[in-house]
């Protein structure tokens, strides 16, 4: 067997792992899968070629080069992701990219305040699905703005300040600032 033909042999029996490790670490960092996924196939491919059977197993070897790429992809230091979403440039002005005119009788303002709100509601819907989201976490989340405190609204719910805390927090795991954006952009009036 050929060293390509060995490498095809160690990719196949490693995709599925590179998948769980990417899959976890997506969970925990917010990171797409398939930019882990990705560094995960690159790090294999340098890993195979720098391994020394003299030091150390073939499986130990890898296992551990992926867990490190992983966590520096978690960490958001170096990679694609994190360069494409901070370092996002809008184009000249001058290219030739198609424009658009706002018409006069068009009301920015309105606009912007009825599309946030309507973030909000699809924000909301999404982050308490009944399907996902038990009914005392319903009950906190709809009647959380009527209230000034969280001890407030534990007491006109009845049931203990402690068990709301964990409940938003819990319902706030489910918050991608990937996927949704800055959670300050929900809050603002």
């Amino acid at each position: 067997m050929n060293a390509a033909q060995q490498f095809n042999k160690v990719f196949l029996d490693y995709s599925p792992k590179i998948t769980m490790i990417a899959k976890s670490f997506s969970r925990r960092s917010g990171v797409p899968v398939n930019e882990f996924i990705s560094q995960l196939n690159e790090a294999l491919w340098v890993a195979y070629q720098k391994h020394d059977p003299n030091q150390s197993s073939l499986d130990t070897w890898l296992n551990t080069r992926l867990r490190d790429c992983a966590k520096r992809v978690a960490s958001r230091k170096e990679y694609a992701y994190y360069s494409r979403v901070t370092n996002f440039e809008p184009p000249d002005a001058d290219d030739d990219a198609p424009t658009s005119e706002i018409a006069d009788s068009f009301d920015l303002e309105n606009s912007v305040v009825n599309k946030r709100e309507d973030d909000q509601r699809q924000l909301i819907a999404y982050l308490s699905d009944p399907a996902q989201v038990d009914t005392v976490t319903n009950s906190i989340v709809t009647m959380f703005s009527q209230y000034d405190s969280i001890t407030a609204l534990a007491k006109a719910l009845g049931i203990h300040h402690e068990t709301v805390s964990r409940k938003l927090r819990k319902l706030s795991r489910r918050y991608d600032a990937n996927r949704f954006g800055e959670v300050r952009d929900y809050l603002a009036v």
